[in-house]
């Protein structure tokens, strides 16, 4: 479907856009969507930042609530007031601005031709990648939070409209689109033939890339999907024959004791380890709490924090076994930080070491082979975008309109 909007204050010199980046295509440096990849594994193919200064900043003129994403030394942002931006990726210089109108917090994918990113007024929308000239837009039964991914030609999409949508990069035309079920508030993930999604009402769901039919079991039976025992607001992740996936307890202020990071085999959807209210990595002392981040494998251990206590606010940085779920390192501290507060942002990794950024404003970096921190950064205001990784930068955006390049 044609778009009937009005590109806000494309920038002149648009054209040189034209001839640098029209037809590129992720390379290694690029992080062309949230958490790089459609597996969601969060690793860039990137020199480590040094994490000492700020490069640059550019103001977006509102809030940027979600991830930006690389491609071809282009850094495409948008904001929750609705505009959307290309910036240079070494000098932060404004490509072009486009003006949608209606709240974006869902992390933009971009690919040689098109940016992809959902709305708040229910629609999936495309952008020319050169111009920032609308495309396409589909429309879904209300609001579009998470973010997209791109594979084999194709965007896929959750709504909260309970729906799971997969769209023809092209044109945005319905491929398939699955039946309404709870709210999808997280990104899906990818692999092969296999997309993972789960949603508001703690289901995990699997189904085949091709036509969008169950790939765990028949639709309507209990195999149908993996029950997680609470809402999914993280994106699945898959590495190798495994998907590791992150819940919230039923209720933030008292939670009971459950499983809240599931490992479940790709092909069947069967949990490999743990019990509904049973995490093995967590001591008998260790109660009350939620991940609503993505985790992280690198290499046999997962990654991720945990919000703890009453109303999840003590966050912890944890690991266990990806193979056993066994307990490996737990810290509330990150260098010289006394605590590290809880946050919407999941990490980016490079070359082992996780880059995490909290309500606080600060980036922080740890090195997860000598399980310690390294540096932080304060960023000058909170954020909740997840920190994206391209060239040795790291790009993120604040709540108060910035985004920043920090190498």
């Amino acid at each position: 479907m044609k778009l009937g909007l009005r590109p806000g204050s494309i920038y002149a010199w648009a054209a040189v856009l034209v001839a640098t980046t029209l037809g590129a295509r992720p390379v290694a440096a690029d992080w062309p969507m949230f958490r790089h990849d459609p597996a969601r594994s969060g690793w860039a193919e990137s020199t480590t930042p040094e994490l000492t200064a700020v490069a640059w900043s550019a103001d977006l003129g509102g809030p940027v609530d979600s991830s930006p994403a690389v491609l071809g030394g282009v850094v495409y942002a948008a904001t929750s007031t609705g505009t959307v931006h290309a910036v240079e990726a070494s000098t932060g210089q404004p490509r072009w601005r486009t003006v949608i109108g209606s709240p974006i917090v869902s992390s933009p994918c971009v690919d040689g031709e098109r940016v992809y990113f959902g709305c708040g007024d229910g629609y999936i929308y495309a952008l020319s990648a050169a111009s920032g000239e609308p495309a396409w837009k589909a429309r879904t039964g209300r609001a579009v939070i998470a973010p997209p991914l791109l594979i084999d030609g194709k965007v896929i999409c959750g709504s909260t409209d309970g729906r799971l949508y997969a769209l023809d990069a092209a044109t945005g035309e319905v491929v398939w689109r699955t039946e309404a079920a709870g709210e999808v508030h997280a990104g899906a993930a990818a692999a092969g033939d296999l997309v993972v999604y789960g949603d508001w009402d703690q289901h995990v769901r699997c189904v085949h890339l091709r036509d969008g039919t169950s790939a765990w079991g028949k639709p309507a039976q209990p195999t149908d999907s993996y029950p997680a025992g609470g809402p999914i607001l993280a994106c699945p992740v898959i590495a190798s024959d495994a998907v590791v996936v992150a819940s919230m307890a039923p209720t933030r202020l008292t939670p009971d004791d459950f499983l809240v990071i599931h490992v479940l085999d790709l092909a069947t959807g069967k949990r490999r380890w743990g019990a509904p209210k049973l995490n093995p990595w967590q001591t008998d002392k260790e109660h009350l709490m939620s991940v609503s981040t993505c985790p992280t494998v690198v290499g046999d251990q997962i990654w991720f924090l945990t919000g703890e206590g009453y109303g999840n606010w003590n966050a912890v940085l944890r690991s266990a076994a990806l193979a056993t779920g066994r307990r490996g390192f737990a810290s509330t501290t990150l260098g010289n930080r006394a605590s590290f507060i809880p946050s919407d942002c999941s990490a980016a990794v490079a070359n082992g070491i996780l880059h995490l950024a909290d309500y606080a404003g600060m980036l922080s970096q740890f090195d997860t082979t000598a399980r310690q921190p390294l540096k932080s950064l304060a960023l000058g205001a909170r954020t909740v975008s997840s920190p994206a990784i391209s060239d040795g930068c790291v790009y993120i955006g604040l709540t108060d309109g910035r985004l920043l390049c920090i190498r």
